[in-house]
């Protein structure tokens, strides 16, 4: 699961918070750590973004159908 996708995609702010319910390890990935792993690892980069972008699409697919359902209340 991807958090702050969007935020990092588009170098804006966050605009939402995540809270866990259970114990987990969280990673975390800066622009910095992008742009070296473009270096050094072109193939990784590029695995990694086409995650993200698939990640993010689907949160825009459940968004469309959840707004959908909300304009025929």
């Amino acid at each position: 699961m991807v958090f702050g996708d969007a935020a990092f995609l588009s170098q804006t702010p966050r605009q939402a918070n995540v809270v866990a319910e259970m114990d987990g390890a969280c990673w975390c990935l800066d622009r910095a750590d992008l742009d070296r792993l473009e270096h050094t690892n072109p193939a990784a980069a590029l695995g990694l973004l086409r995650m993200m972008a698939m990640d993010l699409g689907a949160k825009l697919t459940l968004c469309a159908q959840q707004l959908t359902l909300v304009e025929h209340l």
